[in-house]
């Protein structure tokens, strides 16, 4: 990711004329020590729908794989 966004920040600086960054800090890398951190991280992508009131429930969603997750 690193590459590609420096790479399109690049390209835009330079047909804008602009300079600096322009993306925000928000991909971070981290380590699932375990089965339930995985589980954890799962669940809270699938609820992003939810969180943001497009849905009501997981399986709403019609492009989620939450009908074949679920973990509660």
């Amino acid at each position: 990711m690193k590459h590609i966004k420096g790479s399109f920040a690049r390209t835009y600086n330079n047909l804008t004329y602009k300079n600096g960054p322009i993306w925000q800090n928000r991909l971070y890398d981290t380590i699932l020590a375990s089965e339930e951190d995985l589980i954890i991280r799962i669940n809270y992508i699938l609820q992003n729908h939810v969180r943001a009131n497009i849905i009501k429930e997981e399986s709403d969603y019609p492009y989620s794989s939450a009908k074949v997750y679920l973990i509660k």
